[in-house]
């Protein structure tokens, strides 16, 4: 009996479980899915047999960690020789991608891992390619703006983010992608808190207001005409804000400008009124309006609650 049982445990002994499938991951897959996760023991297992800065699909897993929120991760990471100035080859101009961990942390508005990365000395102002189809991009500051993190924003500018800006103020560009991405509560720190001036013009000599145009945003557009904003105002190109909403096809963006006053009749300096660019287009719905005469809502419009109304 004894034999049998001592057999019967043998042949149960060497029977080999099937693999879990945490178990047929790849060091450097499980590496990654604890940073996502949060699980500081599979990330602290993975690290036995993979570099800490190893790209998997061109994201580290500090940069993983940072977008995703998780800061016991990050701050594990960094202990561990987690390089947070390493870039990300990721997006092809396509998707999101490119930045460091810091431009993600900022993004996503994960403001406390943003903080460590600061006082471990990253660099404020990587800048991260935009992507085509996902319209984000910058530096962490812009990408904090165009997400609608203030708290973000404003402490990146407390830290001295952006001191190198182009147009020589610091969050001056991050302020125009949030006139674009309609980030009211953003814009209104930058102009009520910050003080900056509606009607000054960048490098291309686009105002605020083109931008909110040509993003099609009709209560960041009323803000900042109700802050000094121009309707009128022109780009290097001689463009007005309705040029910009009639290029971009966003009709409820010129519906709003015509009715608080936006002259259709205004050329560019190829002699092309807003309609004129709309046609080129194919923005047909803008073309029949526009060129209607009227700023009377069209009738197909009277009961589409998206329409800006105006204020």
């Amino acid at each position: 009996m004894s034999t049998l049982r001592d057999t019967t445990f043998s042949k149960q002994s060497s029977t080999r479980k099937p693999e879990s499938p945490k178990e047929k991951r790849s060091p450097e897959e499980r590496l990654m899915a604890g940073a996502e996760s949060g699980n500081i023991n599979e990330v602290r297992e993975a690290l036995e047999s993979v570099d800490v800065n190893r790209k998997v699909s061109g994201w580290t897993a500090l940069s993983k960690a940072a977008e995703d929120g998780r800061i016991s991760v990050v701050q594990f990471l960094l202990d561990h020789g987690a390089n947070p100035d390493i870039t990300m080859d990721v997006g092809w101009g396509i998707m999101p991608g490119g930045g460091t961990a810091l431009n993600w942390a900022a993004a996503n508005g994960h403001i406390e891992i943003v903080k460590l990365l600061h006082q471990r000395g990253a660099k404020l102002d990587v800048y991260a390619p935009f992507s085509t189809w996902f319209k984000i991009g910058g530096t962490p500051i812009t990408m904090a703006a165009g997400n609608g993190r203030k708290d973000t924003v404003k402490y990146l500018l407390e830290i001295g983010a952006d001191n190198g800006s182009r147009e020589g103020i610091p969050g001056w560009d991050a302020f125009l992608w949030a006139c674009e991405k309609g980030q009211d509560e953003v814009v209104r720190y930058f102009v009520l808190n910050q003080h900056f001036d509606v009607e000054k013009r960048n490098i291309s000599k686009m105002v605020p207001l083109h931008f909110a145009a040509k993003g099609g945003k009709c209560t960041t557009m009323d803000f900042l005409v109700q802050q000094g904003a121009q309707l009128m105002s022109k780009d290097k190109n001689e463009w007005t804000a309705l040029h910009f909403a009639a290029n971009e096809g966003e009709l409820r963006a010129v519906i709003w400008l015509r009715q608080k006053g936006a002259g259709i009749q205004a050329v560019d300096k190829s002699g092309r009124t807003a309609a004129d660019i709309a046609k080129k287009k194919d923005h047909e719905r803008i073309v029949k309006y526009l060129r209607s005469g009227s700023a009377d809502l069209p009738a197909e419009l009277a009961d589409d609650k998206g329409v800006c109304a105006v204020m």
